[in-house]
């Protein structure tokens, strides 16, 4: 057996090895947990670490295509290439996901709908995505939101994207259950937080109602998953409540007698998050033809043409979370999240003010738009002149966009723009018949409308219909939390909803072809 020391920056962890083993298998064995999106295939070069001592493997082409020949200098490598049978050291310290909680901003329109009859009025609504859980904390006597906050999903280390767990799920029961544990450890913090922010005891919190997309409530309540994986399961109900919630509310701290609610998904990948997002948005409160776009990793679309909710899902990536992009990461402190032309050259705004650590999902919309304006990239994505990078000059900032970024945003951009086209072709909709557009995920209200309508990533319809919903899912969440009218929205919105399989759609590899281009987008 050989010897592994690992420094993570807070503890140095020692483990033994077998000759010729995986080394991101080692970590993940040993619970040392870094980012990960792509099954240790070497397909997302995130699980980037610093080679200290021992002698591995010939760097792989993967590695080449990620890694830079200065940070090949200091002994980057990707775990998920290596492999050795001798003693190693790592340090690991740059790439451990963050797990604090912050506060979030979020948007209710005055004090939401009230429950009757509640002694205990506090409640919890709590909105699991693949790349964040979001919870709020309501007042269910009042209405009022005291507190929202949200936080990594700490499944981020099995997977950016919900396939990769999904499969690492069936094929261990051992990593299905450190999935489970850890999404319920992370709500159960999330309530802590907000009980502690504003001095309350968490006993006085009776009910906690969650939403999600089928995924994530699948690794919750461990049931169902596999069914995900197969195709034809993809426009069916896919069973994945639980009846064995009771000791969660133990486990959280609040009231033994708490009531967990989970909201069900539609079918298939269409979770209860588009369920909440709908029920925000009053989608079907009105016979006028509307269209929802929930940007994330699994990207949720929803076409109402006043009678019938048409719905589809499809694989938009994380991209536009950051994940996958080169100097990518989501909205914080020291992101990029807007471009602006001034007299030719582009100036760029990051959150703080300071010098960038990286760009969000706005900024890079704003980038590749600005890019394309100045002739920088064509409508293919490709460079126009010898040199196959831009240097985002800033500050002092050494950020870089390659077209292997770029093309990371085509595919996530072409896959929403086949669904959105698919769903209006079915509906027999054309895009001047709708009425309200709303655009809601990861972009906050920072996304500039014109330059994603440029790129291609919604459709060409009037910018004053279009809406910018932030959290719209949490939002939605809490409505169906304190208001039993609400909840009983999600009866009427299942009944009134047919799923689109686009795996069935015999025209969406064309429709995703035509969407890779980088102009606007072409709807029937």
């Amino acid at each position: 057996m050989s010897k592994l020391k690992v420094h993570t920056g807070r503890e140095t962890y020692c483990c033994d090895f077998k000759a010729d083993e995986n080394i991101l298998d080692v970590l993940e064995r040993n619970g040392i947990n870094i980012r990960v999106g792509c099954n240790a295939l070497g397909a997302c070069g995130l699980c980037i670490i610093r080679v200290i001592e021992g002698n591995l493997n010939e760097l792989t082409a993967n590695e080449l295509m990620f890694i830079d020949k200065e940070e090949l200098s200091r002994g980057m490598r990707l775990a998920c290439q290596l492999q050795t049978s001798e003693d190693l050291t790592l340090d690991v310290s740059d790439n451990i996901p963050e797990s604090r909680w912050k506060e979030l901003e979020v948007t209710t329109q005055g004090n939401l709908l009230s429950a009757q009859g509640v002694n205990h009025p506090f409640g919890v609504a709590v909105d699991i995505g693949t790349t964040q859980i979001k919870a709020m904390l309501c007042n269910r006597v009042t209405g009022q939101e005291h507190l929202s906050v949200f936080g990594p999903n700490p499944q981020n280390v099995y997977g950016a994207d919900v396939i990769t767990r999904l499969v690492k799920s069936k094929d261990s029961e051992h990593f299905l259950n450190n999935m489970n544990r850890r999404v319920i450890d992370a709500i159960g913090e999330a309530i802590t937080e907000l009980s502690q922010r504003i001095t309350l005891n968490p006993q006085h919190i009776t009910k906690v109602l969650i939403v999600g997309n089928t995924a994530m409530l699948t690794l919750l309540t461990k049931k169902n998953g596999d069914l995900l994986l197969k195709p034809e399961q993809w426009n069916r109900y896919i069973d994945c409540l639980s009846e064995e919630t009771g000791n969660w509310a133990t486990h959280w701290g609040i009231d033994s007698q708490a009531i967990i609610d989970i909201v069900p998904s539609l079918g298939g990948f269409i979770g209860s998050d588009l369920i909440a997002g709908i029920e925000a948005a009053g989608i079907i409160q009105s016979r006028e033809c509307k269209l929802f776009i929930d940007v994330g990793t699994n990207t949720e679309i929803a076409l109402w043409d006043g009678q019938t909710l048409w719905v589809t899902s499809c694989a938009g990536g994380p991209a536009f979370e950051g994940s996958g992009i080169g100097c990518g990461m989501p909205y914080d402190i020291g992101s990029i999240y807007g471009v602006i032309i001034t007299q030719g050259h582009l100036e760029f705004q990051t959150v703080g003010n300071i010098t960038p650590k990286g760009i969000c999902g706005s900024g890079i919309v704003d980038l590749i738009a600005s890019l394309l304006k100045l002739k920088i990239i064509n409508s293919k994505g490709n460079f126009t002149s010898f040199e196959q990078e831009y240097l985002l000059n800033f500050k002092g900032s050494k950020l870089r966009i390659i077209k292997k970024d770029i093309d990371v945003i085509q595919r996530a951009k072409a896959s929403i723009g086949a669904g959105i086209s698919t769903l209006m072709t079915n509906a027999d909709i054309h895009s001047d018949e709708l009425r309200r557009v709303y655009l809601t995920g990861h972009f906050g209200s920072g996304l500039n409308i014109n330059h994603a309508q440029e790129i291609g990533l919604i459709p060409t319809v009037n910018p004053e219909i279009v809406s910018l919903l932030k959290n719209s899912a949490l939002v939605g969440a809490a409505k169906l939390l304190l208001s039993e009218d609400a909840r009983e929205h999600v009866s009427e919105i299942q009944l009134t909803t047919k799923i689109i399989n686009l795996a069935q759609s015999t025209d969406f590899e064309e429709r995703f072809l035509e969407g890779l281009f980088l102009r606007p987008m072409e709807v029937s």
